[in-house]
């Protein structure tokens, strides 16, 4: 998130708190999965209270509401109040078992997709996506980076800027990312996708590209990981990896 902070509403708080968890320390860890999974509880609990349930220091509780951008533990817990009171509730990204039907699956599959999509549109930077557009509108040439799953999907991007008019390429080599990094000048593009956003070969790419004076957009679930360290534009989602 760039620019001036603001509180965010309940909603927001629960979106963000599941983009940064890998980047907490495992004390904060405690007590954001709890905000995550029992935020109507936390909403009625003193700071004492939440501080003797997770075994957490009152001051690693404070710690993390600011980084949720409240001014404090009572700040988060009038949102989440708030948020709970109107009776609102957050859907969450269903796991998958052995014991599903093919039709529980099948729902599954588009119940979850339909609130990854709803989170990541609730968490979105609207004026990242924005300058991500006017950049790519004014670009000479497109580079797309990632590794395993993350490959297939810079495969499909650059597919999809060809069919447009935009010059594009993409690589899941190691070897080929960063030579062609090092080839970039001002005016291109280098876009690195990384779920955990510590893929390091797509970041070593993206700190290549930013040295020829090429703009780096990076494609994300992780807000606090080294790869939004290496872009200029952050483009972050919400999509859980379930098993």
């Amino acid at each position: 998130m760039n620019g001036e902070e603001q509180e965010l509403n309940g909603r927001d708080i629960i979106i963000y708190t599941r983009s940064i968890l890998p980047s907490l320390s495992n004390k904060e860890k405690l007590v954001a999965e709890f905000i995550i999974n029992n935020y109507v509880e936390l909403s009625k609990m003193t700071i004492n209270d939440v501080s003797d349930k997770l075994n957490v220091s009152e001051a690693t509780i404070v710690k993390l509401s600011k980084k949720l951008q409240c001014n404090g533990y009572l700040s988060l817990r009038k949102t989440l109040s708030d948020y709970a009171l109107n009776n609102h509730d957050v859907p969450y990204q269903e796991e998958y078992n052995i014991n599903d039907s093919s039709e529980d699956i099948f729902m599954k599959v588009f119940r979850n997709s339909i609130v990854a999509l709803q989170d990541t549109m609730a968490g979105f930077d609207k004026s990242d996506f924005k300058r991500a557009v006017n950049a790519l509108k004014n670009a000479k040439k497109v580079l797309v980076l990632g590794l395993g799953g993350s490959g297939s999907i810079a495969d499909d991007i650059a597919h999809k800027f060809l069919k447009v008019g935009i010059e594009a390429q993409s690589y899941r080599d190691t070897h080929m990312q960063l030579m062609a990094s090092s080839l970039l000048k001002e005016g291109d593009i280098a876009i690195g996708i990384s779920h955990s956003g510590t893929t390091a070969s797509v970041n070593y790419a993206l700190q290549t590209a930013k040295k020829t004076g090429a703009i780096t957009i990076c494609i994300t679930n992780h807000v606090k990981s080294p790869i939004t360290e290496n872009a200029d534009i952050q483009l972050v989602h919400t999509l859980t990896i379930l098993r």
